[in-house]
């Protein structure tokens, strides 16, 4: 399509806008007569044109003289309603405190693990004579214990180490350790 032939479809399709807008603007002024409800086409040219009322058939005109008296504004219409006074507080509801926690008991602590009743005093190192020796005191006597000896007291040595000794009692199976 051309540009002369787009510009005469614009200008064609804006006449005929303007000629709708027209059209409504005279079938909906009432001076003008028009209808735009009107359904039924007119007969001739020369027909007049039905008279528009905009009152309804049965509505009566009444002057304000005859309308019935209302009672006088109270005070609070009168009232400026800019200047009104704040609402009332609203209404104070007690609330019952929270019951407290329920109080849970921590469960006992593990009692405390035994003292060892020896005390260190020396060791002899494992040669081709024997195996590793402790020297230990219990009750202020001397023990002279090795690996797997059965110790007055109850307990056993289990092991030698260079900085701890390994000690199992043999009622409960409980392993203590001293360090050296």
């Amino acid at each position: 399509m051309s540009p002369q032939q787009r510009k005469l479809l614009f200008g064609a399709a804006g006449a005929l806008s303007l000629l709708a807008a027209w059209r409504v603007f005279q079938a909906t002024d009432p001076q003008a007569g028009g209808d735009l409800l009107a359904t039924a086409p007119r007969s001739s040219p020369s027909a007049a044109p039905r008279p528009r009322s905009n009152a309804l058939p049965s509505a009566e005109i009444c002057s304000t003289a005859e309308l019935p008296a209302r009672d006088p504004l109270t005070e609070t219409a009168q009232a400026d309603p800019f200047n009104a006074a704040p609402p009332p507080p609203p209404p104070v509801v007690a609330v019952a405190p929270p019951p407290p926690p329920p109080v849970v008991e921590a469960p006992p602590a593990p009692p405390p693990l035994p003292v060892l009743p020896y005390t260190y005093m020396g060791s002899l190192a494992a040669s081709a004579n024997g195996p590793a020796q402790v020297f230990l005191v219990y009750n202020e006597r001397l023990l002279v214990a090795k690996a797997g000896d059965l110790l007055e007291g109850g307990y056993r040595l289990d092991q030698i180490g260079e900085r701890e000794l390994s000690f199992s009692r043999a009622a409960d199976a409980l392993v203590l350790k001293l360090t050296l």
